[in-house]
């Protein structure tokens, strides 16, 4: 799904609002990975996709997502290196 950036603020809000509910609510994890990301938190972004293969092994997509937040982590502190 495309989100405006302005937006990611509020989803990453909304998905943090959404797990204080229901701490195994995988989708919100996702959510907030993907929010994270786009923000350039990356490590951050790392930490909520393995929340959500915590919750969800087998999860294709996160896996996915997890690889190229480390990726962008790792090359974000190579440049401040």
């Amino acid at each position: 799904f495309l989100v405006p950036l302005t937006n990611f603020w509020s989803l990453q809000d909304d998905a943090k609002q959404a797990i204080s509910i229901d701490k195994n609510f995988v989708k919100a994890y996702y959510r907030k990975g993907e929010a994270n990301y786009a923000l350039g938190r990356y490590k951050e972004a790392c930490n909520d996709f393995k929340k959500v293969l915590q919750l969800k092994p087998k999860d294709k997509d996160a896996t996915a997502k997890l690889k190229e937040c480390e990726k962008e982590h790792k090359r974000e502190l190579f440049e401040k290196a």
